[in-house]
């Protein structure tokens, strides 16, 4: 059994790992590996193998996911778990055999185990000899302890055997699977392997020692986690980190499965006399015979598979394995130097990056994180020219331990804030925002007033500074929503998705303040009737209308309020004139009521006198509704003329 050791791997940030064999054989060999069960899926989906000089892969076979108990099932006979010598032979009764008794050599057939029981020294000793049927047809008995090998000369018996030993074994490796390869060739051969199982995420972690002095660079080292839960060591192999999102996913390969089909019955069909076959016009001469064989013959070697040494000579042309650094902008990779050893079930510290960078001491607030103090942080440029994956981040200066920081995937050229620590010597407190609106116009369209404005958020920081030194801040200021504009400081130092950054220096031993002015168009709309002449007044102080605009809205109010009091008056008639209209009507009922006598002819006048005073009125009010809607016509008028004319006006002014 030939033995390919592993000499490379390459461990994948979405937990899957790549290994690479590569090693010698010769002759047929066969190479045997072992998997968890749970990794066969994975291996099966991904397994590579290449005979590179010449040589062919014939087959690969692997152990199947069948319970031990049902494979022992199926072998023919169990393994007696005592007495195994004596035992296998009463369950292999009529298996021939060729055994070796002194110098004497016996071919025959297993009749069964006999047991005798002799006495010696009033000691009992029980004696197993082997009864057989030797091919004379003699009958003899072996003393199992005097036969010196026996061999089962039927090969199923021994396949059988070798089978239920290999179960057997097999219990014993827990949930290990073995899967065997099988080259054939000649000499001796390079064979080229690999394939992909589920590994353990690999984790990094950074230190960084800060500046002592301005001019100095910050110093990184940077560690990868790795974990071993392989079978096996990794014995001074080459280690590849990649850190990506590849598409990746399990399918369910080596679980046998099994397809329903329907079942058909036989059909039984009454048997036909010989039948009468015509003869044809002619017969096939030899030669159209022979093209007619030659053309299918053709077509039957076209789809044949090509030879095994072809196929595989066309797999190695075709597919070279090359080692290439991965710089792509989905992928990047840490190539560690030096071969990696990492015993079966451990772990390991494996250095991956060493260097200075680009940096400065600074300090940062944001509210949300420390209401009143900002962090001390370190601004960083990722000058080393490769990709650093995230990870936590041990903060030294003066060689003592000052905090610890949370690195985010960090690209060339790219710059990074890492805050460790609490700067409890710099205090900022946000004064209580201020809001104010600034008018810009007026106009006027389709019977409404359209009033823009500008309305302002001013954010006061008030921040004091009690260090010996300068600080260089950077402060997150809150984006309110998207309406808002910055206004000033122009530009912020950048800009992230919920805040504006901005960058100063605080003094030593000082306070300042840093205000942020934001601001955002509003545009309020309302109709003349809406309008009051206390807000014409106040429009006309802000300098959105001018005197003559002022008058001609407040004339517009003027006759729009005497329009709506001859609209009350108007009404109050109209409920007036109802109301006498119904009292006629009661009284009209109830002189029809009254009969001519003596006694009703009092009720009867009096009814009629009301009746007379009531029409009278009623002629009265009508002519005063009259004159009142004349009034409103005219006033009407008046408005409509003095809209259109202002209408006119704003519109020319807007234009």
């Amino acid at each position: 059994m030939a033995s390919i050791p592993l000499k490379k791997v390459v461990l994948y940030k979405h937990g899957v790992g790549f290994f690479e064999r590569q090693g010698k054989i010769e002759g047929n060999a066969s190479i045997e590996l072992m998997f968890k069960e749970g990794e066969m899926n994975d291996v099966l989906k991904s397994l590579t193998i290449l005979d590179k000089n010449g040589g062919v892969i014939s087959s690969i076979s692997y152990e199947g996911d069948k319970p031990v108990k049902k494979q022992l099932e199926e072998v023919p006979f169990p393994l007696p778990r005592g007495n195994v010598y004596s035992g296998i032979f009463k369950e292999l009764k009529g298996a021939r055999v060729e055994l070796q008794a002194g110098e004497e050599k016996v071919e025959g057939k297993v009749i069964g185990i006999e047991t005798r029981k002799r006495t010696a020294y009033e000691t009992v000793i029980e004696e197993v000899y082997l009864v057989l049927l030797n091919d004379r047809g003699e009958i003899q008995n072996f003393d199992l302890m005097q036969i010196r090998n026996i061999r089962f000369q039927e090969e199923r018996i021994q396949k059988d055997l070798n089978h239920l030993l290999d179960i057997l074994i097999s219990t014993k490796k827990k949930d290990l699977k073995r899967l065997t390869v099988y080259a054939q060739g000649e000499g001796e051969r390079e064979i080229y392997m690999s394939y992909i199982v589920e590994t353990p995420v690999w984790k990094t972690s950074y230190r960084i020692l800060l500046p002592a002095e301005k001019e100095d660079s910050p110093l990184i080292q940077g560690w990868a986690m790795i974990d071993n839960t392989q079978e096996e060591d990794w014995e001074q192999v080459q280690l590849s980190l990649i850190a990506g999102l590849p598409i990746s996913f399990i399918m369910e390969l080596y679980k046998a499965r099994y397809q329903k089909r329907p079942k058909v019955e036989i059909q039984e069909k009454p048997a036909y006399a010989a039948p009468d076959i015509e003869e044809s016009f002619g017969e096939i001469s030899p030669e159209e015979d022979s093209g007619l064989y030659d053309c299918l013959n053709d077509e039957i070697l076209a789809c044949r598979a090509p030879a095994p040494s072809s196929f595989s000579r066309s797999l190695r042309s075709a597919q070279k394995v090359t080692k290439k650094k991965l710089e792509t902008g989905d992928f990047y990779c840490y190539e560690i130097q030096n071969p990696v050893t990492v015993k079966r079930g451990e772990s390991a510290l494996v250095p991956i990056i060493s260097g200075s960078l680009e940096g400065k001491k600074v300090a940062i607030f944001n509210q949300s994180i420390r209401e009143k103090n900002p962090l001390s942080a370190v601004l960083l440029k990722n000058t080393l020219g490769i990709t650093l994956e995230g990870g936590p981040v041990t903060m030294y200066e003066r060689d003592t331990y000052v905090g610890e920081a949370l690195l985010k995937t960090f690209r060339p050229n790219e710059e990074q804030i890492l805050a460790y620590a609490v700067d409890l010597g710099c205090y900022i407190e946000e004064v209580l925002q201020k809001k104010y609106e600034e008018f810009l116009s007026l106009t006027f369209r389709d019977g409404s007033f359209f009033l823009k404005k500008y309305v302002y958020c001013l954010t006061p920081y008030k921040i004091h500074n009690k260090n010996p030194y300068e600080i260089d801040l950077f402060l997150d200021h809150p984006k309110k929503n998207s309406r808002f504009k910055l206004v000033s400081p122009q530009e912020p130092y950048e800009e992230t998705e919920n805040y504006y950054r901005f960058r100063f220096l605080v003094p030593a031993k000082n306070s300042m303040e840093f205000k942020v002015k934001e601001r955002y168009l509003k545009e309020d709309y309302f109709g003349l009737q809406d309008i009051s002449m206390n807000q014409v007044h106040f429009l006309y102080e802000k300098g959105v209308v001018n005197e003559q605009t002022k008058e001609e809205i407040l004339e517009l109010i003027r006759l729009q309020s005497l329009i709506a009091e001859k609209e009350k008056d108007i009404e109050t008639l109209q409920k007036k004139e109802k109301a006498l209209t119904q009292n006629q009507d009661r009284i009209c009922h109830n002189l029809n009521a009254l009969r001519d006598t003596l006694s009703e002819k009092s009720l009867r006048e009096a009814y009629l006198k009301q009746l007379k005073e009531d029409e009278e009125t009623l002629k009265k009010t009508r002519e005063e509704r009259e004159k009142r809607e004349k009034e409103k016509e005219e006033l009407k008028k008046e408005w409509e003329q003095k809209l259109r004319e202002f209408s006119l006006k704003m519109g020319k002014s807007e234009d």
